[in-house]
């Protein structure tokens, strides 16, 4: 059985329990059993992050940026012209129109990157060294990146000037022997998390499985006609690499290197460790699932 790095950090350990499946769930129900994305597209404001690459504070990253375009680039699958088109009739226009402008252009992650105590650039990748599983995940990673754009070619074994650097992990999904690449954006006193506005990227809903075995629950305890073994019928799909969907913008990008195999790569997408990709995601779903 694969075990988990030991140098994994405690909030990254801690990550992985909160998809867990809980007891508790079976021995209480909820009265709320409506989907909890299920107004979000409605009321929210718009995505203004956006708006905020624009400011001064990215001066020098959108330099680096004109110096190095191969680098930086804005990858989606989503048909934007038919996204939006699906959702002319949306009641929530301002907010449609952000969600397909960070589809665009990238989203920004509410983030502010002209801090004076932060380095202009900062490699906190690992150089300690792994297994042959973890190393073989992170070079077939690699591949499947790079053949989708979402990765970078390699720009060598230096990063380049405003650009960072976090350390990336191998992390055993809950229950499973396959990993999950996780990029540590908490890493450090410098961490891009720590740059990120946190007020503008809480309280956005969140629907798992743990949640959904409760609202079953609860509905069968008010619902005798649920309690034969066939009344319900329940399936589930999965958005495969959901968050590589939404790309980040170019000045973001600046601060998503890669390390793997002592070569750089830029990070082209929202990543799983970043505080913000989930405020991303669950803004650009809501419109999916509306």
């Amino acid at each position: 059985m694969l075990r988990p790095e030991l140098s994994l950090p405690t909030h990254l350990q801690k990550m992985r329990k909160a998809w867990t499946w809980r007891i508790r769930m079976f021995q209480k129900g909820l009265n709320n059993l409506g989907c909890v994305h299920g107004t979000y597209d409605i009321t929210s404001g718009t995505l203004k992050g956006v708006i905020l690459t624009l400011q001064l504070n990215g001066r020098r990253q959108l330099y680096r940026f004109h110096a190095n375009p191969d680098l930086f680039k804005i990858i989606t699958p989503i048909n934007i012209i038919k996204f939006e088109d699906l959702l002319k009739d949306h009641p929530n226009q301002p907010f449609v129109q952000s969600v397909c402008d960070g589809l665009r252009y990238g989203f920004w992650p509410w983030a502010e990157t002209t801090h004076q105590d932060y380095p202009e650039e900062l490699d906190l990748s690992r150089s300690e060294c792994l297994d042959p599983t973890r190393l073989k995940f992170f070079a077939k990673q690699l591949s499947i990146e790079q053949h989708k754009e979402r990765y970078s070619a390699s720009f060598g074994s230096q990063l380049l000037p405003s650009m960072y650097c976090m350390p990336i992990y191998a992390v055993p999904k809950p229950h499973s022997e396959n990993l999950r690449l996780v990029t540590d954006h908490s890493a450090s006193k410098h961490s891009l998390n720590g740059m990120i506005d946190h007020a503008s990227v809480t309280g956005y809903p969140m629907d798992n499985l743990a949640p959904f075995g409760e609202k079953l629950v609860a509905e069968r305890r008010i619902n005798s006609d649920l309690l034969s073994p066939h009344a319900l019928t329940v399936w589930k799909s999965d958005i495969e690499a959901a968050y590589l969907l939404c790309p980040v913008h170019p000045v973001w990008q600046v601060k998503q290197a890669t390390r793997i195999d002592g070569q750089f790569y830029i990070d082209r997408c929202i990543v799983f460790g970043s505080s913000a990709s989930p405020a991303i995601f669950i803004a650009f779903n809501s419109l999916v699932t509306t």
